[in-house]
């Protein structure tokens, strides 16, 4: 996963800081508690106060597919209970977010409603796309 900020570089009477950080997974996952929790853990490591920041982003790298993960030589049986737990949530999330709507049920994401919006907000209708 790549973390990154960026500071508006067309700006010159601010200063600009535009870091970014690889984080690597320890095991293939797709529960969105674990993503989130390094997600968070790298912005904390490259987020510096008092710059004006124009883009932040997460970048999912090496996907793979559910049925062919290499796993690690350090998996136990506690491991296994755990990515079961968190299969089953994720699986509920889903078919909770299927039954009752999209994005009925979510983590850490803004209202609909909230007070700014994303740019992508304002794009075109995506008809042939979605």
């Amino acid at each position: 996963m790549l973390v990154l900020l960026k500071t508006d570089r067309f700006r010159q009477d601010q200063p600009q800081y535009s870091p970014s950080l690889l984080v690597e997974l320890e095991r293939p996952t797709q529960d969105t508690h674990e993503i989130l929790y390094a997600a968070n853990v790298a912005l904390q490591k490259i987020y510096r106060p008092n710059y004006k920041y124009k883009k932040a982003g997460v970048m999912m790298l090496d996907l793979t597919d559910q049925h062919r993960q290499q796993l690690s030589l350090m998996e136990t049986p506690q491991t296994e209970e755990e990515r079961q737990r968190s299969q089953q949530l994720m699986a509920a999330m889903d078919a909770l977010n299927e039954k009752m709507g999209k994005g009925t049920v979510r983590r850490g994401l803004p209202e609909k409603n909230a007070p700014w919006h994303l740019r992508c907000a304002h794009r075109s209708p995506r008809y042939t796309t979605q």
